[in-house]
């Protein structure tokens, strides 16, 4: 798992804004599939995000402090799909408007801001900190699912791109050779 939290923070690194946006918004999937891998991806992808990435989206605020949810789990799940499936930012008008209509997503400035424009709500998010607030999410993921032994055995299984030589079930070597266009 933590070579996909690596990959997302080398994209960040990189300023490989879409790649680390849209692997950071496919984690909780990974996850979920993980931990239920029967259940269908909706429910457990809105299920991770309400545990995980929502607190991190849900603050007081005023006076007196009054509990605001910048990004639930529904919305989240909704954004997941635009984004990876459709390539926008923009929340399907066919589904039911949770908290958000609409997420901007920017390279520096103001994260988590929230402005409302003729009646429709926007989310001002930078990359890397919505990035980071995922890989965040996900490390605390893992500290409850560290003694789970049939989840950890599935994180085993999750997909490695092999950097150097290596042998498929200790019979076949692999040679890998440095990539000349990366040199």
């Amino acid at each position: 798992m933590e070579h996909l939290t690596d990959a997302v923070r080398a994209a960040v690194r990189e300023e490989n804004w879409y790649g680390a946006l849209v692997l950071a918004l496919t984690l909780p999937d990974i996850c979920g599939a993980l931990e239920q891998p029967e259940e269908r991806n909706g429910p457990r992808y809105m299920r991770w995000c309400s545990r995980f990435l929502s607190p991190i989206y849900t603050q007081e605020i005023g006076h007196p402090p009054q509990r605001t949810v910048f990004l639930n789990a529904n919305d989240a799940w909704k954004l997941r799909n635009a984004i990876v499936h459709d390539g926008s930012a923009q929340l399907r008008a066919d589904e039911v408007k949770d908290v958000l209509h609409r997420v901007s997503f920017a390279s520096a400035g103001p994260h988590r801001g929230r402005v409302n424009v003729n009646g429709r709500d926007h989310l001002v998010l930078v990359v890397a900190d919505f990035c980071n607030d995922m890989i965040r999410a996900v490390d605390e993921w893992r500290e409850t699912v560290a003694e789970n032994e049939a989840v950890q055995i599935r994180i085993s299984g999750l997909l490695e791109i092999h950097t150097s030589s290596y042998t498929i079930d200790g019979v076949v070597r692999i040679g890998v050779q440095p990539n000349p266009r990366q040199a």
